[in-house]
Parts: structure tokens; C-alpha cells; sequence
């Protein structure tokens, strides 16, 4: 910070200490559209909280949300936030990383309160949630996401009855779908769920068995063959390239096994396309990673032409 910017954030920080919390989120909102870093972030957040701008405090909260974990008291703050929004499954997530297991104990046990509590005073809003959730579906797929963000103010047991509907709802956005089993398995329920995937067959999974996409050791694999190949020839196309391919893991989750079974081979075509280079040969292992290829391409077509 430069000395204009230390002058406002200590005075930010004065009216945080005399709890005047109108004058601190102003100031520091302020503040942070110059210095948007976790410091400036948490204070900001908790200023918000306590003038209850409770919406404007997620917003801001979510922007380091990671940054939370750090300490008991940061913790209880965004769990708070969470809670005066409704915020159940994200903070079921956010629960589900705290390190302290007497801590995550007690926060699991604040959040069940407050779901049950939400289910005696918003059962109208709550059933509304829900019946959009089920038929998501049924609209564009701008308001799928919508509707999909929604749900996370769904109690744990609303949000599963709506997932499993969802999971094998041929007219839910696959990307949407893909979104829904990556909150399961954030979640770390033992459950087994049945999800339509992409060669329009269902498959089983457990959601607390199954790797996080950015863990899964193929998806890593490529990834790094990719950087290795193409890093230092063309920085540009093999951010494309990335790109590319995270998007077609997030429509393959978590079946991603089932898509790539030789990881060289792979990489080796991914590249000779993007770069509009023959193939020296075709033979039948080739064929089967182009047609997988060209299948999630489409996907990809159809969802960028959703979204325009």
C-alpha cells in the first residue's frame, strides 16, 4: 500500500475497532477496489457482516474464500455468512476443509441447526428452490445455472434429492451435470449416485470415493505432457490447449478413465490438431481417441453456442 492507501485503511481500521460498521465497509470497500488482497478482503467482510449486508459480504467473501481457512475466527466468520444467506451447501463444502476435527464438528453441527431451522421458517422459499432445482431442465441453459447457484441455499437433503434427479436428466446441460457431481463429491457424501453420462449410458459412482477433477492422476498426466511437448515451442496455443482439455474433463467427470486410456497417445493427437498437422497413421486405438475427441468438441460447440 502507498501512504494515501495506509492512511485509509487505518482508518478503516479504527471504525472496525469502535464498531461503527456503516463507516468501515465504505472505507474499506473503497480501499478495496485498489488493493483487492485477504487483509483489506476479511475486514471488509466482516464490516459488511456486521452492518448486515449480509449479500454484499458473500460476494466479497467468495473472492478468497480459500483465505478463510487460516485461522478459527476467519472460519467463523464466512460460516456465518454462509448461514445469514442460506448458504447451506457452500458451506457444507467450506466445512468439509477444515483441518481442526473438533472444529469442523462443531461448525457441521451450526449448520445443521440452521438448516433445520430454515426448514421451520422457509418452507415456501425452500420448496420453490427445490421444484426449480428439479426442473432445471426444463429452461435455457443461462437460467440452469442460475437456478443451479440457487440450490446451494437448499438444505443437504433437498440438494440430494434434487442432484440425483438431475444427474440422469437427459435435458440438464451435461456441464451443469459434471457441476453438480463435483459439489457431491465436495460434499464427501457415501453414497452411491447413478449419473447419465455421455455416450448416453448410466453409470454408478460413489461421491466420496471419486478424485477431485484437478487430482485426478490422468487428467494431471496430460496436463504435463502437454507443458513438456509445448511449453517452451508456443506458450499461446498450449494455453489453448489447456484450456481445451479441462473443458473436456469437466464434461468426461469422473468417468475420465473411460475417455482416456493411453495418456502419450492422447496428448500426441491433441496436439497434431490444434496444430493442423496430419497424423501419420490411423489405427483402430487412434480412431476411438478421435471419435472421443470429436464427440467432446461438439459438446464443447453446443455449449458455446448456448452461451452466446
Amino acid at each position: 500500500m502507498n501512504d494515501e492507501q495506509l492512511k485509509q485503511f487505518a482508518e478503516a481500521k479504527t471504525a472496525v475497532e469502535e464498531q461503527n460498521w456503516g463507516l468501515a465497509s465504505n472505507l474499506l470497500e473503497l480501499l478495496y477496489q485498489s488493493i483487492p488482497d485477504q487483509e483489506v478482503n476479511r475486514l471488509l467482510v466482516q464490516s459488511l457482516y456486521e452492518d448486515e449486508q449480509f449479500q454484499t459480504a458473500l460476494t466479497y467473501a467468495l473472492e478468497f474464500e480459500s483465505s478463510y481457512l487460516i485461522d478459527e475466527e476467519s472460519s467463523n466468520l464466512i460460516i456465518s455468512v454462509f448461514s445469514a444467506t442460506n448458504q447451506f451447501i457452500r458451506a457444507r463444502v467450506f466445512a468439509n476443509l477444515l483441518t481442526d476435527n473438533n472444529h469442523q464438528t462443531i461448525i457441521i453441527n451450526e449448520i445443521i441447526q440452521a438448516e433445520e431451522q430454515a426448514k421451520l421458517n422457509l418452507t415456501e422459499t425452500i420448496a420453490t428452490n427445490l421444484k426449480h432445482f428439479y426442473h432445471l431442465g426444463d429452461v435455457i441453459f443461462s437460467e440452469q445455472k442460475q437456478r443451479f447457484e440457487n440450490a446451494y441455499q437448499l438444505p443437504l437433503s433437498e440438494y440430494i434429492k434434487g442432484a440425483s434427479f438431475l444427474l440422469r436428466d437427459p435435458y440438464t446441460n451435461l456441464l451443469i451435470r459434471s457441476s453438480i457431481v463435483q459439489i457431491l463429491q465436495q460434499l464427501k457424501l457415501d453414497q452411491i449416485f447413478k449419473m447419465l453420462w455421455i455416450d448416453e449410458r448410466e453409470y454408478e459412482f460413489n461421491a466420496a470415493t471419486i478424485i477431485p477433477l484437478d487430482d485426478n492422476n490422468i487428467y494431471c498426466e496430460v496436463n504435463e505432457l502437454f507443458k513438456q511437448k509445448m511449453g517452451n515451442e508456443d506458450p499461446v496455443l498450449l494455453d489453448a490447449l489447456l484450456r481445451e482439455f479441462k473443458l473436456q474433463m469437466v464434461f468426461s467427470y469422473p468417468f475420465i478413465e473411460k475417455i482416456i486410456i493411453n495418456t502419450e497417445l492422447w496428448t500426441e493427437i491433441s496436439i497434431k490438431k490444434i496444430m493442423n498437422q496430419e497424423l501419420n497413421e490411423k489405427t483402430p486405438e487412434i480412431e476411438v481417441i478421435l471419435d472421443w475427441q470429436n464427440a467432446l468438441n461438439h459438446l464443447s460447440e453446443q455449449l458455446f453456442k448456448n452461451m452466446s
